[in-house]
């Protein structure tokens, strides 16, 4: 998985306004739905040129099974 930068801990911002641990939480949040966004489109092209040589196999192998049936 994906090493995720964080910007501040909870612990560390004991000393911060709850505004300001809201902020920092919510930004680090985004930091994290950002870099997952990231991988699911890897794994989305990743599914697609899958599928495209699944299918472009499939298309082989049934040629092969009509040129061995002659």
């Amino acid at each position: 998985m994906t090493a995720i930068p964080v910007l501040a801990t909870l612990d560390q911002t004991t000393d911060l306004h709850q505004e300001e641990r809201l902020r920092l939480f919510v930004q680090q949040q985004q930091a994290i739905i950002g870099l997952l966004a990231q991988k699911n489109q890897v794994l989305k092209k990743q599914v697609k040129e899958l599928t495209e040589r699944i299918t472009q196999l499939e298309k082989e192998l049934r040629q092969k099974k009509k040129l061995s049936k002659k």
